[in-house]
């Protein structure tokens, strides 16, 4: 979905010392999950879509 260049990656990560503090935050759990079931609503509509179209095609 995302599409991310090489470029947009390595200007995240530029210093080690400044991505250090950063991979000790914790995770927020009820944020990734809430965007993971957005991701499946989104692929569920999409697969939706597509069985309709194909439908009418048959």
């Amino acid at each position: 979905m995302m599409k991310n260049t090489v470029n947009e990656g390595r200007s995240k990560h530029q210093g080690f010392k400044e991505t250090k503090p950063s991979s000790t935050k914790v995770l927020d759990l009820d944020q990734v999950g809430q965007d993971w079931n957005d991701y499946r609503a989104m692929q569920r509509q999409i697969i939706a879509e597509e069985r309709k179209q194909n439908a009418e095609k048959a």
